[in-house]
């Protein structure tokens, strides 16, 4: 059978959730009938199902009890504006990673995928008072109901906030400020999360002129890199989700899906306007004004944003990507 054309979108049944797990559920006696379980876009691929969620969702449970691997990806952070004297923004911080087995029990399972934290104003377009406070740039978490959450990547530091936000994995540091805290609740520094670890810290920015780069922001796998006077710093390197989530069969219904995710976000570049681009995980790059890359973290891969230098005319801070839900079991 050829497996790409194996997709089929269910719409799924929702009977109301209680305490627990899920909800519903139930005997199975004699004469019980089986439903086959629903939710988000279903890959089928011999005996082994995949359902894909890119959008909130419910899934049912209906043939279970499933022994499942459940992917869940959190939003990434986005990246801080850069402001002369303050330095480069820095970057955001990869969604929570996790990827791990679970049991699941007949019932309904409300599936929340994060969003990635929105693109952060640039200085010149002040509000009063300016919203800088941790929640509002940071990633949100994707969950499967009370089962499991992966938290959302913490906002890289820029105008007024200077330090990285926490997170699953946390922003990058502004202007000599330390990074963010990784493996907490996104905007709440001392609540640690279950399961860990998630992710890693963003890096520190570097003592120096105040054209100095901003600290990359930390990945699945790796911390954020330190900026200096002459570069931001890398944003950490992320993890591959395959061969348990083969590329062959995700990628034609996760658009951009490469197996590679949570990136962290580049740190703003310093005064020699450098450019990168969005790394391989998805961490959004930095732009010069001679050149232009992809800032922003990539959908569905919960990479963190990327930031720019102090020369471009662009100093907003970028938006994280999308977070991603898969929950795959055999029949």
């Amino acid at each position: 059978m050829d497996i790409f054309n194996f997709f089929k979108k269910e719409k799924p049944i929702f009977t109301g959730y209680r305490f627990g797990f899920g909800s519903g559920g139930g005997g199975g006696g004699e004469g019980a009938t089986i439903t086959p379980s629903t939710g988000g876009t279903i890959v089928q691929d011999g005996s082994t199902k995949y359902h894909v969620f890119l959008n909130d969702d419910v899934f049912t449970c209906g043939d279970g009890p499933h022994s499942c691997t459940i992917l869940a990806i959190g939003g990434g952070g986005a990246s801080g504006d850069s402001r002369a004297g303050a330095g480069c923004g820095g970057g955001g911080g990869a969604g929570g990673y996790v990827n791990a087995p679970f049991t699941i029990t007949n019932g309904t399972y409300p599936v929340t995928v994060g969003a990635g934290g929105p693109a952060r104003p640039s200085p010149s377009t002040n509000v009063t008072p300016y919203p800088y406070d941790f929640p509002r740039f940071s990633g949100t978490p994707s969950s499967v109901n009370t089962v499991v959450t992966a938290w959302g990547g913490g906002q890289g530091g820029g105008h007024g906030l200077k330090a990285g936000g926490p997170g699953g994995s946390a922003g990058g540091g502004q202007d000599s400020q330390g990074p963010g805290t990784a493996n907490r609740e996104t905007g709440h520094l001392y609540n640690t999360i279950t399961p860990t670890p998630q992710g890693n810290a963003g890096g520190p920015t570097s003592s120096g002129s105040n054209q100095r780069g901003g600290a990359g922001g930390g990945g699945a796998s790796g911390a954020g890199s330190s900026g200096d006077d002459s570069r931001g710093g890398a944003g950490g390197d992320g993890v591959t989700a395959a061969p348990s989530f083969p590329v062959p069969l995700i990628s034609p219904v996760v658009p951009g899906y490469t197996g590679l995710v949570c990136g962290g976000g580049h740190g703003g570049g310093g005064p020699d306007g450098e450019n990168t681009a969005q790394n391989a995980w998805g961490g959004g790059g930095r732009s010069s004004p001679q050149v232009t890359q992809t800032e922003e973290g990539r959908d569905y891969s919960g990479g963190g944003g990327g930031a720019n230098p102090l020369n471009h005319p662009d100093q907003l801070g970028h938006a994280g990507g999308k977070g991603l839900v898969i929950i795959k079991y055999t029949i």
